[in-house]
């Protein structure tokens, strides 16, 4: 049924009011029209056709159709229903974080990125779990990564993972671009660029690095240690990556 459209109190209601529509839509062609309402009813949200704010717009779209496929997954029972989340929703610690997440999406660099959100958006919400740490790294890291950025991160985490033989004899050991620029650039990336974006990532502390001291090069250029954050955020992209059709 149509949802009415009610001015929200705050911007709790109004994360509520997004979250209640696209979970309860039951046609994903509607989506659109979600955003259209949206507008309406949102004083700091106003479409328009700026190529800014179209570009705004194309975000937003693909953050919520994202998240409709991941909470109508076809592998659960049902769909889920927003009536099952409003208690998980009632959260302040919760909901303020959905928020967080589409204001994220909004003011990503990529619309890769914003699907990639709104899939997680869709997962947090579909397992109704804890709020981590680490969700609100991966959430900082997405926000910030250009669509060279996540092949980047991708290629090298993939590449370090095949390759035990620079890091032995532990995974999470003190790595250097400049070490192994050779390989890297035969991957089809720049050493320097590649370096860019492991500076971009421990900037939000999605990549690590050592401890300064003798023997250690600590937060050097280029210098680069996994962690248990760095794991998480592959996860979350490549997981997207394997089950989306979207981009």
């Amino acid at each position: 049924s149509e949802l009415p459209i009610e001015a929200p109190a705050d911007r709790y209601g109004a994360t509520s009011w997004l979250i209640s529509t696209v979970i309860n839509t039951n046609d994903r062609s509607n989506l659109i029209s979600i955003i259209d309402q949206f507008g309406e009813i949102s004083t700091g949200y106003k479409l328009g056709k700026t190529l800014y704010q179209m570009y705004e717009q194309h975000k937003l779209e693909t953050f919520l159709t994202v998240l409709y496929d991941a909470t109508h997954n076809p592998q659960h029972s049902e769909s889920i229903r927003y009536q099952d989340m409003k208690e998980y929703l009632q959260n302040p610690t919760n909901i303020t974080f959905i928020a967080e997440i589409i204001a994220a999406s909004l003011h990503s660099q990529s619309v890769r990125c914003s699907a990639i959100l709104g899939s997680y958006a869709g997962g947090i919400i579909s397992r109704q779990g804890r709020i981590e740490y680490k969700d609100r790294i991966v959430v900082s890291a997405l926000k910030i990564m250009y669509d060279d950025d996540l092949s980047n991160f991708t290629k090298l985490y993939e590449f370090v993972s095949n390759h035990p033989e620079l890091h032995e004899p532990s995974f999470y050991e003190e790595l250097r671009i400049r070490d192994f620029v050779d390989k890297i650039e035969s991957l089809g990336i720049r050493g320097f660029e590649m370096e860019l974006t492991v500076e971009k990532l421990k900037s939000v502390q999605a990549i690590g690095y050592e401890a300064g001291g003798y023997g250690c090069v600590g937060n050097a250029w280029g210098v680069f240690l996994f962690n248990e954050n760095t794991d998480y955020l592959y996860k979350t992209i490549n997981n997207f990556i394997q089950k989306s059709t979207i981009i």
